[in-house]
């Protein structure tokens, strides 16, 4: 406020001191000098101005580019590595009502022009600098204060939640030590953003100056940061090496998209293809780029654009050890860049776990865009969140509830053969829980950097398979005895022997550990920073091995929904309907037995209700009964007599009881 109050109240006086400088007579003619830096050797661009090399001409002479009336010398430089300056010097016509002295200003691409008007004297564009008045010292400052406020503000990366195209932006930015937002957006906010976007696409960036906007294409913009923060060469051969890498480096790149946007049946062959052929081909091509340049940097001694490139395509690389080992070169360049920048390697720290996890997620998902994946992402947060906070307590409970069935069931007087299934049932549910709570350990932080531990997840994997199938065929057989006991009783008690069920328990695990034992070749660790810096530790994944590719080749892949999915599932539903059907038939001949044995009751006889009520009135007749027979005994009756006495009283109670 106070400088636009001081601005305000200098009007006056600054128009003042614009009209000392009035326009000349234009009847008289002025001399000037005219000259082009860039054109004429005798026209310096900083050194200094020699009149005797140089002729003054006249401004209303045919001699005079541009016929005028006063003197004009033009003073421009850019910034960056491939800076330039450039001084003009000639004659000049403006309208009469003109500022005379310096105007200061930056045009296109930063360049600074600075245009200086004189009439005072003939040759007066001679100096390397006019003098300003005072008024143009101050309005000059205000302009640069005003340009420096600008150039402070924080540029807005706008991208999804995955590496993609932005990271090497952020690379860019972490390196350059540029400070900056980095908005990751979801799917529905990129719907809401995307009418913001230059070209309706994603990264883009906003530069927080008005005069640049938006900027769009990743390439562009890393190149822009890049030049801005001093890594794109100090001079046009240095240039020419960062451009000849980041070429290379794109041509590897689109190997890598190629690859991952085809088809799942032309993988394999492209990945072979790649690492046999084309692979090694370009990233030896860029081992010869980087000992051309000295073997330090692609740009010679300095980190640049192509090291950050570089390194955003080793990580991509990351899941082919075999292929980068052959390169150490490469290896030895991401260290020393992460060793030379602490900043990029505090970025990369801390963006790993990120990395990490979208990096599962594209070989998940290879085929999915980049908003797909950044949905998938926010589906990954909340499912990791479920398995830090809900997996514990499930897994904890189903095994307490299976260790109460085992210890029930194994008692002496429970032992029977579905007693056996049960308790294999129990067993196979208590190691596949603690197995799944072990495997969802792997999304708590840190725990990506201990290689033991995903050493061990490369067989709790397999494992976790491995008494899953084995407790589906469990409940298969388990089923098949249940319906061999209901629908042939004799049969049932004659060969479902306990002895029985623990020599097919035992031939059912085997089975299964014959179908998924090459599950536990499937899998390797993987290192994707291995050894790094300090800064920088290693991060441990999970790949696959060629032994994998085998596999799928020859259809492993696809007998195992068969075996372990669409067969039991079909196994359960026709014998469960089976057992079913059985059941209902036992009953319908169950009752069909009783009818035929019980005969219809007549109409006098009592309802179930007065049934129920005289059962009390058959406990007292039955012993009276047997009282009245020991009398008789005592009597001294015959034994045929008592008998006979006895069947009809027995004949008197059923007629009596129904």
């Amino acid at each position: 406020m106070s400088s636009c109050s001081t601005l305000c109240k200098s009007r006056a006086s600054l128009e003042r001191l614009f009209k000392q400088y009035s326009l000349p007579n234009h009847s008289s003619a002025i001399m000037c000098y005219q000259c082009d830096s860039q054109e004429d050797s005798s026209c310096p661009d900083s050194r200094y101005f020699d009149q005797r090399t140089n002729a003054l001409i006249d401004c209303t002479s045919f001699q005079a580019r541009v016929p005028g009336t006063f003197c004009v010398k033009i003073y421009q430089e850019s910034t960056g590595w491939h800076s330039w300056i450039k001084v003009t010097r000639r004659c000049g016509s403006r309208p009469e009502r003109i500022a005379w002295g310096c105007n200061y200003r930056f045009v296109d691409m930063g360049v600074y022009r600075e245009t200086c008007y004189c009439s005072d004297k003939d040759g007066c564009n001679s100096s390397k600098s006019l003098a300003a008045s005072a008024s143009t010292l101050c309005l000059t400052g205000l302009l640069l204060l005003s340009r420096l406020n600008m150039s402070t503000a924080k540029p807005k990366l706008y991208y999804f939640g995955v590496r993609g195209r932005g990271e090497l932006i952020r690379l860019v930015f972490a390196a350059g030590k540029i400070d900056f937002e980095d908005i990751r957006l979801t799917k529905e906010q990129w719907a809401e953003q995307k009418k913001n976007s230059p070209t309706g696409v994603m990264p883009f960036v906003d530069t927080g100056d008005k005069s640049k906007g938006l900027l769009a294409q990743s390439g562009a913009i890393a190149r822009y940061y890049a030049k801005k923060a001093g890594l794109m060469g100090s001079n046009d051969w240095e240039y020419y090496l960062v451009e000849r890498a980041m070429c290379q480096l794109d041509d590897i790149f689109m190997e890598l998209v190629k690859f991952m946007m085809a088809p799942e049946d032309k993988k394999p062959d492209l990945l072979k293809e790649f690492q046999a052929e084309k692979g090694p081909k370009l990233l030896s091509g860029l081992v010869d780029f980087l000992k051309q340049a000295g073997g330090q940097y692609f740009a010679g001694k300095s980190l640049s654009l192509a090291d950050l490139g570089c390194l955003n395509i080793l990580d991509s690389l990351a899941n082919m050890p075999d292929l980068l080992a052959k390169y150490p070169e490469l290896t030895e360049l991401k260290k020393r860049v992460l060793a030379g920048n602490a900043k990029l390697a505090e970025y990369i720290k801390k963006s790993a776990g990120d990395s990490d996890a979208m990096s599962s997620l594209t070989a998940l998902c290879p085929n999915e865009t980049a908003e797909d994946l950044a949905e998938r992402s926010s589906i990954l947060n909340i499912s990791r969140m479920f398995l830090v906070c809900i997996t514990p307590g499930l897994a904890l409970l189903g095994i307490a509830a299976n260790s109460v069935n085992i210890v029930v069931l194994t008692r002496k007087w429970m032992a029977s053969s579905t007693n056996y299934y049960l308790t294999a049932l129990a067993i196979t549910d208590v190691i596949y829980l603690l197995l799944f709570y072990l495997i969802t350990v792997k999304v708590y932080p840190g725990v990506r950097y201990q290689a033991w531990f995903f050493h061990l997840l490369a067989a709790m994997f397999p494992l976790a398979n491995l008494f899953s199938n084995f407790a589906t065929w469990l409940t298969c057989f388990f089923t098949f005895e249940r319906w061999v006991v209901v629908y042939k009783p004799m049969f049932g008690r004659k060969y479902c022997t306990k002895e029985r069920a623990k020599h097919t328990i035992a031939v059912i695990f085997l089975a299964t550990l014959f179908f998924t034992f090459p599950n536990f070749l499937e899998y390797q660790v993987d290192s994707q920073n291995k050894g790094n810096s300090t800064s920088a530790p290693a991060v441990y994944t999970l790949g696959k091995t060629q032994a994998y590719l085998v596999m799928k080749q020859y259809g492993y892949y696809h007998l195992l929904p068969i075996v372990f999915i669409f067969g039991p599932l079909v196994f359960l539903a026709v014998f469960n309907s089976l057992l079913i059907g059985s059941v209902v038939r036992a009953k319908k001949k169950q009752e069909e037995l009783s009818a035929a044995l019980i005969p219809r009751r007549p109409s006098s006889t009592p309802r179930p209700s007065q049934q129920y009520a005289q059962i009390p009135m058959l406990t007292v007749a039955t012993p009276r009964a047997s009282v009245c027979s020991s009398v008789g005994l005592t009597a001294g009756s015959s034994g045929k007599q008592r008998r006979r006495q006895r069947r009809r009283r027995w004949a008197r109670i059923r007629r009596r009881f129904g």
